[in-house]
């Protein structure tokens, strides 16, 4: 429930940026499902749910997912400011992420088989 709070709040920032409105309608459009998604992975990072196969081995994918999505709203919220320099902090942020979660997706995708 933290992640989507956390998200809906830089949403906010975001709309009384002095962008454009289309980007900033484009923004929250996109925060939005963000929102979504980190409701789903925070949830499945507490939760297993064993009954619809969502297994302890993506658990580390759900984390690194978690991470990547507030990396990416803080992007969104940086470049609506004009904030160069602390958006390529976050995009390298953004690239071990990537990078890590490669592998977890491949050992747990060995998991699932048969």
């Amino acid at each position: 429930m933290i992640a989507p709070i956390i998200l809906l709040v830089s949403a906010v920032f975001i709309l009384f940026s002095d962008s454009t409105l289309v980007y900033r309608i484009t923004c929250a459009a996109e925060i939005l499902f963000i929102m979504l998604a980190s409701y789903y992975n925070l949830k499945h990072l507490m939760v297993h749910d064993v009954e619809f196969g969502i297994i302890g081995s993506i658990r580390g994918y759900n984390l690194i997912a978690l991470l990547l999505e507030l990396f990416y709203t803080a992007e969104i919220a940086f470049d609506a400011f004009d904030l160069i320099t602390v958006k390529s902090v976050v995009y390298a942020f953004m690239s071990i992420c990537l990078l890590i979660i490669i592998p977890i997706l491949k050992r747990g995708g060995e998991k699932w088989k048969i």
